[in-house]
């Protein structure tokens, strides 16, 4: 094997500029792979808040499938009464954690961090007056980490008002409801 010899008049190894334009290098690689583990954090907890989310309202749909069979011919369940229509009724005055717990249902020793979604829903009578099938839609809504999280705070009734979307994010699930006819 044969040595290695450095050119005339200089000693072998690395000169200061080499080391310093191979540091800056290494730097920038290493703030992109930051950059991008930042990125991947934060789009990480947007989908996990989504799928709580779209978990929640497909509960709270589930909810009121099984209610439904106890609903009577005669009856018209009050949850649909006050649902009925174009508007939106609030499901709870308060926020309410993935599982569809206020503050006030969590236990105490329980950690967690604090409810933030806010659910509201609407109904409207398909294929006629007394026909017992309903169209329910469920939205659940929850402010953006940097958005206004104090008016989120009780669950305001104008919380999907044009001035709130920007900071606020929401998924929305519909299905239908059919009454239990029962004995007429």
């Amino acid at each position: 094997m044969g040595t290695v010899s450095s050119p005339p008049g200089r000693a072998p190894g690395f000169t200061v500029v080499e080391l310093m334009i191979a540091m800056l290098i290494f730097s920038i690689g290493i703030m992109g792979v930051y950059a991008m583990q930042v990125v991947t954090i934060a789009s990480s907890a947007e989908a996990r808040e989504i799928t709580e989310a779209t978990n929640l309202a497909s509960r709270i749909l589930e909810g009121f499938r099984r209610d439904s069979t106890t609903w009577t011919a005669g009856i018209q369940p009050p949850s649909l009464q006050q649902g009925a229509g174009s508007s939106w009724v609030r499901y709870n005055s308060l926020p309410i954690d993935k599982d569809g717990l206020t503050t006030l249902q969590l236990p105490a020793t329980m950690p967690t961090t604090p409810p933030r979604y806010c659910v509201k829903y609407r109904t409207s009578e398909l294929g006629g007056v007394g026909s017992g099938t309903y169209k329910v839609e469920v939205r659940v809504m929850w402010p953006r980490r940097q958005g206004k999280e104090a008016a989120f705070a009780r669950c305001p009734t104008d919380m999907d008002s044009t001035e709130n979307i920007p900071y606020a994010r929401a998924v929305t699930l519909a299905g239908s409801i059919f009454r239990h006819r029962g004995e007429e």
